[in-house]
């Protein structure tokens, strides 16, 4: 899982990209999303790991 966030420069959110490979490196799943909130970028990758992940057990 690769996962990344950025802080818009307007200041109104945070963009989230997440990237699921299998063990050849072949893209199996993809999420991007915008979170309307001031997190930091850090506290962001964090929540966007855990909603990922409970995203793909309930998929």
């Amino acid at each position: 899982m690769n996962l990344d966030a950025t802080i818009h420069p307007r200041g109104d959110g945070i963009g989230t990209d997440v990237i699921f490979q299998d063990h050849t490196g072949s893209v199996i799943a993809a999420l991007s999303k915008k979170l309307n909130s001031h997190f930091s970028v850090e506290v962001a990758k964090v929540l966007l790991a855990i909603n990922s992940r409970v995203s793909l057990i309930h998929s």
